[in-house]
C-alpha cells in the first residue's frame, strides 16, 4: 500500500501498486542487479539514459479529489447494495476525497464507536481525518487508542504506527514516536520501503533532539533498502553534516537513485584511494560500466565490464558483466564478440540468471553472421527446452530456416512449445505487429463478464473435471473474516485496502481453485476487477498453457475482464485505436484498477504521467490535474489519444508506439534504428530495456488473447491483414 505525507500525517491513500502477471516475480534486476541485492519491486531498465525519469515515488497530496459525478455514483451505488454501516463509511469517503476533513472526521467516528468489521480502520481513518482537519492534539489521542486496541489488521499496523508517530511529532512527544516507529520495523510482513522510512524518520527525531545516535540510524537505513527514497534522504542529510558514509554503500545508493555521475565519481575514487578488495573492486568496476550504458559510452561500458571481471570473475556480477558485454557488442554490431561473451557465460556461469537469453543471442549471432548451421543447432537445442525460452528459440530457429532454405531440417513450433507466448502468437502474423491495423480490428468489441447460474455452473464443472471433487477447507473463502472486511470495505468504498487484504489471501489459497475462484466472482461483483483477475488466473497457474486455453470461456473472461466497456469502446473510437488493443494495454498498465499509482508518478487505469498528461488536456483542450485520472473515462480517453499519436507517429507499427508508450518515442526511435534483423522479432531483440520488452511482450500476448476470448479467433494472434 502506498501511504502519502499529508498535512503532518500519513495518509492511506486509495492508491495501489499496479498488479502485475499473477505469479510473476516481484523483483527485476537489471544491469548491474544482483539476485540477492535487496530490492523492492524496482525496475532499472538497461541502457537506461539520464534522461529517463529516476523511478521515485509519486508527489506528495492531500487527496484525491474524485469528479463530482463519479462521487455522486458511488454514493447511490452504495445506497442500492450496501449495508447501513457500509453508507455511513462510504460517506465518510465521500466527505474525506471532497477535502471536508472534519465531515469526513465525525463520519468515520460514527462508524469507530460501533461494534461492525468496519469500526477498526473507521477509527484509524478518524485519527487521519482529525490530523488533517489541523487538530494535533486530538489525532494524537485517537492515534493512540487505535494503536492500543490492536484492532487493525496486520498488514494495516505499520501505516497506522508512522501515522501515528507524526502525530506524536506534531504535538511534541518524540519520545511516544520513536517508540512506535521501532514497531514498525518488526511489523510481520512489514515492506523494506517502510522499514527504511520509519528508520529514517527516527533518525530525523534524534537529529533534532541533537543525538549522535542518528548517525547510525542513517546508516542503518541506508543498508536495509538502498534503493529507497528514505536512503537517498539519509545519504543526503549525511554528506550535509559532513559524515562520511560507507563507500560503497553510498555509490550504489546514488546509481539506484539515477545520481550517475555521482555514482561513477564514487566507485572511481574508491578504487583510486585501492580502498577495495578484489570483489568490491569487482562491483565497483561493474556499476562504471552500467553507468557508462546510461550515457551511451559504449568503449567505455567494454572497458569497466572487463575491468570487473579482471578484478573478480567469481564475484556476485561477474556473470552479468559477461552478459551486457555481449549486449554492448550486439548494438555496436559485432555479433562474433557477442557471441563470445555469451558462450562464456554460458560454459563460466551455467546457473546464471542470464543463462537462457544468452543461449538464445548466442544463436540469434550465429544466424545474423550467416552461420545457419550453427544458429539451427543452437536454437534447436534450447527449443527442446521448452517454456516461453524455449518457445522464442522455435521462433528464431524458424526464420533462420526460411532465410536459409534449409527444407531438410525440421521445423520447430513456437506454438507447439508454449502456446501462451509472445513467439506463438508472432508464429501466426509477425507483419501485424508492424503494420496498420486492418479495418476489421477497430470493429472487435469486448463485453463485460456477466455472472449467471449457466456460467458459474459451466466453470465449476470444469473445474471438477481438471482438478477432482471440491474439498471443503475448515474455513471457506467467503467466511474468511480478511474476505468479509475486505468485501464490506470495497463496498464503502475502499477498494485500496480492501484489495491489500484480498492480496494476503489469494497467497494462502493458492491450490485451492473453487475458493478463489468464489473469490474471483465476489470481488468482480465488489467491482475489484484487478483482485478478480488475479484470482481467476490463479485457479489455472498449475495447468500448462495448452490446458488453460481450453478453460471455459466465462472464467477466460474473468481472467482477462473487460469493465468500463462503452467508456473504453467510446475512447478507442474517438481517437481510432483498436478497442482489444487499449483493453490489453489497460491490463498491464493497471490491472483495471482505476486509482493505480506508480512509483514514476504515473496515475490511472491508462498510467498517465503528470507532463504526458498536461500535454494531452492542451491538445484536448481540457482541464488538467492528476488526479482527475481517477476518473476511468479521462483515463482512457488520454490513454487512448496517447496511443493513437504514437502508431500515427510510427505508421501504425504496434511493437514501436507500445514502446513509445513505455519507454518514450526518443528510445522508440532508436529501437528503430538499431534492430539488428527486419520485423517483430528483431525490433524486440533490439530493446535494450527489460522493463520495456516484457511490457511489448506481454501486452501482444494480452492482445492475443482478448481476441482468442472476445472476438471469436480461432487461436490466440493478431489481427489478419488483408
Amino acid at each position: 500500500m502506498l501511504a502519502f505525507t499529508a498535512g503532518g500525517a500519513l495518509l492511506l491513500a486509495d492508491v495501489r501498486p499496479v498488479a502485475g502477471p499473477a505469479d510473476a516475480p516481484e523483483i527485476v534486476v537489471a544491469p548491474g542487479g544482483s539476485p540477492s541485492a535487496p530490492l523492492e519491486q524496482t525496475f532499472v531498465p538497461p541502457g537506461t539514459s539520464e534522461a529517463t525519469p529516476p523511478p521515485t515515488m509519486a508527489p506528495a497530496r492531500t487527496v484525491i479529489r474524485l469528479p463530482e459525478h463519479l462521487r455522486i455514483f458511488r454514493a447511490f451505488a452504495a445506497i442500492a447494495s450496501g449495508s447501513e454501516m457500509q453508507l455511513r463509511y462510504h460517506a465518510a469517503v465521500i466527505f474525506r476525497d471532497s477535502g471536508d476533513y472534519e465531515g469526513a472526521w465525525n463520519a468515520f467516528r460514527s462508524v469507530a464507536e460501533t461494534g461492525s468489521t468496519l469500526a477498526p480502520i473507521a477509527a484509524l481513518r478518524a485519527a487521519q481525518m482529525i490530523g488533517l482537519a489541523g487538530f494535533a492534539d486530538k489525532a494524537a489521542e485517537e492515534f493512540a487508542a487505535v494503536i492500543a486496541q490492536d484492532a487493525l489488521p496486520a498488514s494495516l499496523r505499520p501505516a497506522a504506527l508512522m501515522d501515528g508517530a507524526a502525530a506524536m511529532v506534531a504535538v511534541d512527544r518524540p519520545a511516544q514516536a520513536l517508540e512506535w516507529l521501532a514497531l514498525v520495523e518488526v511489523a510481520p510482513g512489514v515492506t523494506l520501503t517502510n522499514r527504511a522510512k520509519a528508520r529514517w524518520e527516527r533518525s530525523v527525531i534524534l537529529r533534532e533532539q541533537g543525538d549522535p545516535g542518528w548517525y547510525d540510524l542513517a546508516i542503518a537505513t541506508m543498508e536495509v533498502a538502498p534503493t529507497s527514497p528514505a536512503a537517498r534522504s539519509a545519504l543526503d542529510a549525511l554528506e550535509d553534516a559532513d559524515i562520511t558514509p560507507p563507500g560503497m554503500l553510498a555509490a550504489f545508493i546514488e546509481y539506484r537513485g539515477f545520481r550517475s555521475a555521482a555514482a561513477e565519481q564514487r566507485y572511481r575514487s574508491l578504487i583510486v584511494a585501492d580502498l577495495l578488495d578484489d570483489t568490491e573492486r569487482a562491483t565497483a568496476w561493474f556499476y562504471i560500466g552500467a553507468v557508462s550504458e546510461r550515457f551511451g559510452n559504449r568503449a567505455g561500458a567494454l572497458e569497466a565490464y572487463a575491468n570487473s571481471l579482471a578484478a573478480d570473475a567469481a564475484s556476485d556480477h561477474a556473470d552479468d558483466a559477461r552478459y551486457w558485454r555481449g549486449r554492448v557488442f550486439e548494438e555496436l554490431e559485432l555479433h562474433a564478440d557477442a557471441t563470445v561473451e555469451y558462450d562464456r557465460l554460458l560454459s563460466e556461469y551455467p546457473a546464471s540468471d542470464f543463462a537462457a537469453d544468452a543461449a538464445l543471442r548466442a544463436g540469434i549471432m550465429a544466424g545474423l553472421l550467416g552461420q545457419f548451421d550453427d544458429a539451427l543447432r543452437r536454437l534447436g537445442a534450447l527449443a527442446a527446452t521448452g517454456g516461453s525460452a524455449g518457445a522464442e528459440a522455435a521462433r528464431w530457429h524458424g526464420l533462420f530456416r526460411e532465410q536459409a532454405a534449409r527444407t531438410d531440417v525440421a521445423p520447430i513450433s513456437a506454438g507447439a512449445i508454449h502456446p501462451l507466448s509472445y513467439a506463438a502468437v508472432l508464429e501466426r502474423g509477425a507483419e501485424a505487429a508492424v503494420s496498420p491495423f486492418p479495418a476489421s480490428a477497430y470493429n472487435e468489441r469486448a463485453e463485460p463478464f456477466i455472472e449467471s447460474r449457466a456460467a458459474v455452473a459451466e466453470i465449476h464443472a470444469w473445474l471438477t473435471a481438471t482438478f477432482g471433487a471440491r474439498e471443503h477447507p475448515a474455513v471457506a473463502a467467503l467466511d474468511d473474516p480478511t474476505v468479509v472486511l475486505a468485501l464490506d470495505l470495497a463496498r464503502a468504498g475502499e477498494p485500496t485496502v480492501a484489495g491489500d487484504l484480498l492480496l494476503t489471501v489469494l497467497n494462502a489459497r493458492r491450490g485451492q481453485p473453487f475458493e478463489l475462484l468464489d473469490i474471483a466472482l465476489a470481488t468482480h461483483d465488489a467491482g475489484l476487477h484487478d483482485i478478480s483477475m488475479i484470482a481467476a488466473s490463479r485457479v489455472m497457474t498449475p495447468l500448462s498453457a495448452a490446458r488453460r486455453l481450453e478453460a471455459p470461456r466465462p472464467l477466460l473472461m474473468l481472467a482477462f475482464p473487460a469493465p468500463y466497456g462503452e467508456r473504453v469502446h467510446a475512447a478507442a473510437e474517438e481517437f481510432g485505436v483498436p478497442p482489444l488493443l487499449l483493453l490489453a494495454l489497460v491490463k498491464q498498465e493497471s490491472a483495471f484498477n482505476p486509482r493505480a499509482g506508480s512509483h514514476a508518478g504515473a496515475f490511472g487505469l491508462t498510467q498517465v504521467i503528470e507532463p504526458t498528461g498536461a500535454s494531452i488536456a492542451r491538445a484536448l483542450d481540457e482541464p488538467w490535474s492528476l488526479e482527475s485520472l481517477a476518473d476511468p473515462a479521462k483515463s482512457l480517453r488520454f490513454g487512448a489519444f496517447y496511443l493513437a499519436e504514437q502508431l500515427q507517429s510510427f505508421d501504425g507499427h504496434m511493437l514501436a508506439a507500445l514502446s513509445a508508450y513505455n519507454g518514450g518515442p526518443g528510445n522508440a526511435s532508436r529501437w528503430l534504428g538499431i534492430a539488428p534483423y527486419p520485423g517483430a522479432d528483431g525490433y524486440i531483440l533490439g530493446v535494450d530495456f527489460v522493463e520495456t520488452r516484457s511490457y511489448l511482450e506481454l501486452v501482444t500476448e494480452n492482445y492475443a488473447m482478448y481476441r482468442f476470448v472476445y472476438a471469436g479467433a480461432e487461436a490466440r494472434a493478431l489481427p489478419t491483414l488483408p
